[in-house]
């Protein structure tokens, strides 16, 4: 499947989830970028939708100046996402919402994908251990 596909709303995607998940390989969402005045479901709400049907989101590609799209695939079995990692995502969830927000750019920001796994398993490593990722702790002796 290449086409992209819009929504407006959290509810049309979980429609689309729940009558195409089980056979859909893959989906490309549009989004439109806060600043363009459109209005589209946000990356963060439909990521949420995705979690409760074993999807998740990956590649990001700029479609234009005030949109983007992102591919949405199924769940492979033993993935680093895979239920094993509930507690770290548990213990993520405990964190404020810009360190999240960092975080997950700090992961998704790399060029290469072994560099994003890497971060990824930093990130869940240090969630577990209650402890935010080292580029993203605050430095000793300054109070930043």
């Amino acid at each position: 499947m290449n086409d992209t596909l819009f929504f407006a709303d959290a509810e049309a995607f979980s429609a689309w989830l729940d009558a195409n998940h089980a056979h859909a390989s893959e989906a490309w969402l549009l989004f439109h970028k806060k600043g363009s005045g459109r209005a589209s479901q946000t990356w963060s709400e439909a990521v949420d939708v995705a979690l409760c049907f074993g999807w998740i989101d990956g590649l990001r590609k700029g479609v234009d100046g005030d949109s983007y799209k992102v591919r949405f695939t199924p769940r492979k079995q033993g993935s680093v996402w895979s239920a094993v990692n509930a507690a770290a995502w548990q213990a993520f969830q405990a964190f404020a919402p810009s360190y999240r927000r960092d975080a997950v750019w700090w992961v998704m920001s790399a060029k290469r994908e072994e560099t994003r796994v890497k971060r990824l398993d930093a990130l869940i490593s240090s969630s577990l251990a209650g402890q935010r990722v080292p580029p993203l702790r605050p430095r000793s002796g300054t109070g930043v």
